[in-house]
């Protein structure tokens, strides 16, 4: 059994992860942040990476997805979603390797994983309902 923080945050709340791809130049990040800062957007927990020298992905948690998905619409940003767990996972060795082994050997493809401003880990997954048990136990 996974080994979570106290509190216990055994459920895995589902979340929902915007995307975006973008040229990978200066000043690309500042357009999605400055546009959610702009609204009241607070971004909770993001990641980038690239992929080659020409592109680069963002992708992110917030706490008003309404409001994100407003804003970044609005300002004419294209992004896609996806549905991903908070986790609250134990910070020991093995923990992060026992829940990946548990959703590889289901079959679970991990697309994304991240870790929030306050600790908490973003897990995306190419089949969440498949993974519900998984992260759930």
């Amino acid at each position: 059994m996974l080994n979570y923080r106290k509190p216990h945050h055994k459920e895995g709340i589902m979340v929902t992860e915007f995307s975006f791809t973008a040229p990978d130049k200066p000043g690309e990040l500042s357009k999605v942040t400055t546009v959610l800062g702009s609204a009241g957007v607070n971004i909770n927990g993001m990641s980038t990476s690239s992929s080659d020298s020409s592109t680069t992905t963002f992708r992110l948690v917030v706490d008003d997805e309404a409001s994100a998905r407003s804003a970044l619409e609005t300002a004419g940003i294209s992004f896609t979603t996806s549905d991903a767990f908070l986790l609250n996972l134990a910070n020991r060795p093995g923990t992060l390797g026992e829940l990946s082994s548990k959703l590889g050997g289901a079959g679970v493809n991990i697309t994304s994983f991240y870790v929030t401003m306050d600790g908490k880990q973003v897990l995306g997954v190419d089949d969440p309902e498949a993974a519900k048990s998984l992260v759930h136990g």
